[in-house]
């Protein structure tokens, strides 16, 4: 079937009700609208100079526009709800379904008047992490990549813990799991998403290096005491080479999290500010 020419002006010069009818055709289906701290997990807004169409009504925004509701952990969506003259925002975990007729991704049953802006993201506590467009990325399932590892102080992974069918002896010999190796105290919780949108990376490379200028290089990315990410590569101090995994900053040292390159014990390096000690290493992050 041919597509239908729209600007079918009328030549008659009081007759404006084909122009209405051009106009209303030509923004069906607006979608002009951005979200405040899209790249942070703070709560977003709609951002000044949006504009939306919903159900045949066309909205701006003039100012910033606070989304209510407090949606529960998982999935969130912004739904746009027109009135009269004005539209609210609102949050909800209910997920949208794509409307042809009207060319937006809408509600159903008592919603299904209400425009949901082509948004997703995943809230946990309070943060409101990787945004995404869901006009694009909606098929892609890995949405929330963070990684959530035991998170206490005092709990240690006992036996209780293992479930048969879970992790059973076929895969991990009884024998090395004792209680109290593996403890949530030496367990991290990372809280940081993977972004697709974003390119990470730094690297760092040094033979006979002073413990002092590796340590410059890393707290340039480690900033604060308590920041840590995971990193890859190898350093060799004192006749031992280490395979790196992990670091974490403190107060004047960065400890690395390495495995010895003759086995597989876990262990660490500590890098010192002011050490005049020498390593060499080859690391990424």
């Amino acid at each position: 079937m041919a597509g239908a020419k729209i600007n079918n002006y009328s030549t008659i010069d009081t007759n404006i009700t084909e122009l209405q009818l051009t106009a209303d055709a030509n923004f069906k289906g607006l979608h002009v609208v951005s979200l405040t701290e899209y790249y942070t997990t703070a709560k977003p807004e709609i951002a000044t100079g949006s504009r939306v169409e919903v159900n045949g009504a066309l909205y701006g925004f003039s100012a910033n526009e606070a989304i209510a509701g407090s949606p529960s952990t998982g999935y969130a969506y912004i739904m746009i709800i027109p009135g009269a003259s004005t539209c609210t925002a609102e949050f909800t975990n209910t997920e949208p379904t794509w409307s042809d007729s009207k060319q937006g991704y809408y509600g159903t049953g008592a919603t299904a008047n209400n425009r949901y802006l082509e948004y997703t993201m995943w809230h946990l506590a309070g943060a409101y992490s990787n945004k995404l467009r869901i006009s694009y990325d909606r098929s892609q399932k890995f949405y929330q990549s963070t990684i959530d590892i035991l998170n206490s102080t005092s709990t240690s992974l006992t036996a209780a813990a293992i479930t048969t069918g879970t992790i059973t002896t076929a895969n991990i010999a009884t024998a090395n799991i004792t209680t109290g190796n593996i403890t949530t105290a030496n367990i991290t919780t990372f809280t940081q998403q993977i972004d697709p949108r974003k390119t990470y990376g730094g690297n760092y490379s040094g033979f006979n290096q002073t413990e002092s200028t590796v340590y410059n290089v890393l707290s340039s990315v480690l900033t604060v005491t308590g920041n840590k990410m995971l990193v890859s590569g190898m350093i060799y101090q004192g006749g031992v080479g280490h395979v790196v995994s992990y670091a974490e900053r403190e107060a004047a040292a960065i400890y690395v999290t390495t495995f010895l390159v003759s086995g597989s014990t876990a262990s660490f390096v500590r890098i010192n500010s002011g050490d005049a000690t020498t390593l060499s290493c080859a690391i990424a992050w």
